[in-house]
């Protein structure tokens, strides 16, 4: 069994992965998380100068961060050690102790005084005491393992010189996945301090996960079928990001469990486009295409943890029968509200939850000029996948936007007197729908074919008549 202790619930940007590498946020490790927000403990390095800091523990925390645009993002790892054989320490609880390391051939450490030297050797000789015992150092000392980085290793035996206060360990270097059995470890985000209360982080990247894209174009001109057709897009394109906390509980490997909660931060999307269809369609045409493809910028811990995430927008365009002539504009604007909030167990699907997706459409105002009969269909649809991989377990979650999504039924119309109440006899009739489908799925990394949970989290359709007399 292992202890479950407080445990930071974080949050950010979107979402841990399997997919192509993409730009990513480095966190670097800091000493407490008071270090990014100014604290108590702010702008200086934690250190432990009492003996005690260097007794063997079951349980160990660290810490990492960086700052976003207007955020620190930070993420805690707690590792636990609760077997009768093997205990786990932090280097950078003595690092203040030590006056040299090396870690060139297993690891020297050499202590700057006889008394912590002798503390060590009383406490740490518990690993020379059976075969059996071992323990974890995390180091955290320049030329242990890459710069900016903590490095396992599993120390088996130990060998002291006390004339010159060094403990020789045989200290093996071991990748995380091998070392983290059991553990809690937490992702996310806070509000950042202002600048000048901030640690120095190497490089002080900024950050943000941008949902922005923009797909302004032509989508098609063709002739199919004896239609000549085509649509293009005059205002299109998507805006904000996406918050994702992340936290997850290993016991022994196995994933006892893991949590993800998305929401959205000032999210919209807008689909303004023009329509031209001449001719005669007997039977059903249909065109869709993933029109935008783009990673988004994700966080990484070096060979701990990543999230990450990745935009596609497909724009789909139907037309059922279809005699005539038309040239149409049309379009929508939807916004999610910021309150909105889904949180994914992805371990007991029975225990997630979703509020508050209920976006605010506004409708552009349509503009046809036809002689027709015949319906067509226009849809974007984003969809976001944001993944998540930790010391070799990843899922993947998927938030599917289809908005807006467009359907209008043109109808001729003839009327001797006049249509709607003008000098044209001849006109047209518009049934148009400005729909939404708001839907989420979750899948373990590797089997995204088959999710294990999809949700429908909001569906709605608005519809507009009107009359038109242009003829």
């Amino acid at each position: 069994m292992y202890r479950q202790i407080y445990s930071l619930g974080l949050s950010i940007l979107t979402l841990l992965l399997l997919l192509p590498d993409t730009l990513a946020l480095k966190l670097f490790p800091v000493s407490h998380p008071d270090d990014l927000t100014g604290g108590q403990h702010g702008h200086q390095k934690r250190q432990w100068n009492h003996t005690e800091s260097l007794d063997l523990q079951d349980f160990e925390t660290f810490y990492w961060g960086g700052y976003s645009a207007g955020d620190i993002v930070y993420a805690n790892l707690t590792l636990y050690f609760t077997g009768d054989y093997e205990n786990i320490i932090s280097m950078e609880r003595f690092a203040g102790m030590l006056k040299s390391v090396d870690c060139s051939d297993h690891m020297m450490l050499e202590f700057k005084d006889n008394t912590s030297f002798a503390y060590a050797q009383r406490v740490w000789n518990w690993v020379n005491n059976d075969v059996n015992n071992t323990f974890v150092m995390i180091a955290n000392y320049e030329g242990c393992g890459p710069a900016a980085e903590r490095q396992p290793f599993t120390v088996t035996n130990i060998v002291y010189d006390a004339q010159h206060s060094k403990a020789f360990l045989t200290a093996d270097q071991k990748n995380w996945t091998e070392i983290a059995h059991t553990y809690s470890l937490s992702v996310g985000h806070t509000p950042a301090p202002p600048p000048e209360k901030r640690l120095a982080l190497r490089g002080d990247p900024d950050f943000s996960m941008n949902l922005a894209s923009s797909f302004n174009r032509n989508f098609f001109s063709t002739t199919a079928f004896g239609v000549d057709m085509s649509l293009d897009c005059s205002n299109c394109g998507t805006s904000g990001s996406l918050n994702v906390d992340f936290d997850i509980d290993v016991a022994l490997f196995k994933i006892s469990s893991a949590k993800m909660t998305i929401s959205p931060k000032d999210v919209a999307a807008f689909l303004e486009v023009s329509m031209s269809e001449s001719g005669t369609l007997s039977s059903a045409y249909n065109w869709e295409k993933t029109i935008v493809s783009i990673p988004i910028d994700g966080i990484e811990i070096a060979k701990i943890v990543k999230l990450g995430a990745f935009l596609d927008v497909d724009v789909g365009f139907s037309m059922a029968e279809w005699e005539g002539e038309a040239h149409a504009t049309m379009g929508a604007r939807m916004t999610l509200p910021n309150s909105a909030i889904v949180v994914v167990d992805l371990v007991k699907s029975e225990n997630n939850q979703f509020s508050g997706w209920m976006p605010d459409v506004v409708p552009i105002p349509l503009q046809v000029s036809a002689k027709v009969e015949g319906s067509a269909e226009i849809f974007a649809e984003p969809k976001i996948k944001l993944t998540a991989k930790a010391l070799g377990k990843g899922f993947e979650v998927g938030l599917n936007l289809k908005l807006p999504d467009i359907s209008a039924d043109f109808t001729a119309m003839f009327d001797s007197t006049g249509v709607c109440g003008g000098l044209h006899t001849l006109g047209v009739d518009v049934n148009a729908n400005v729909g939404v489908d708001l839907s989420v799925q979750a899948a373990t990394a590797g089997n995204e074919a088959n999710p294990f949970w999809t949700q429908e989290l909001y569906v709605r359709r608005n519809s507009q008549h009107c009359n038109y007399s242009h003829f």
